[in-house]
């Protein structure tokens, strides 16, 4: 049920950010089923992981994400690494990945010194993870967006 959620929301965003963002049905999927359907196929797992979705806050965001986050290093997306399905709308794809947030780094270093900051990040995670390397894509990837925080996200992107 998870990947067809995912999939429907790669599937109908685009369309989705072209109607108004307050009350919206479609970032009530997003933020609350999508993310309960997320709780229950993990609910079995023996770790804790907090799940996070979101389409934006005030208005819609370029990238809607999916996260699980290990409360022992972050429950928030500004900071720490996470596994995140990030999703591409234009393109309808999804890069699962790990990644390094953006925000924090971004504010504390300006857009152009993070981004470079977030490349050398995910080389550590990287070389920190060797037996996933061989696993998992390490290419860039495209999240079909010029917006700022969607670059950075890009930068972010360790596999």
């Amino acid at each position: 049920m998870l990947p067809s959620m995912i999939a429907h929301v790669a599937n109908e965003y685009t369309y989705a950010r072209a109607k108004p963002f307050a009350g919206s049905d479609f970032r009530v999927f997003v933020t609350l089923d999508m993310v309960k359907e997320a709780q229950a196929s993990i609910a079995l797992w023996p770790f804790e992981l907090t799940v996070r979705a979101s389409v934006g806050r005030s208005h819609w965001a370029a990238v809607p994400w999916l996260a699980f986050m290990n409360p022992r290093i972050t429950q928030v997306a500004t900071h720490g690494v996470y596994v995140v399905a990030l999703i591409n709308a234009p393109d309808q794809t999804i890069s699962l990945g790990l990644v390094h947030a953006t925000h924090a780094v971004t504010r504390d270093f300006g857009r152009v010194k993070g981004r470079q900051i977030l490349l050398e990040r995910t080389d550590v995670i990287r070389k920190a993870l060797p037996e996933f390397v061989s696993l998992f894509e390490s290419d860039p990837i495209s999240l079909g967006s010029p917006a700022p925080l969607a670059v950075d996200y890009e930068h972010g992107f360790a596999f």
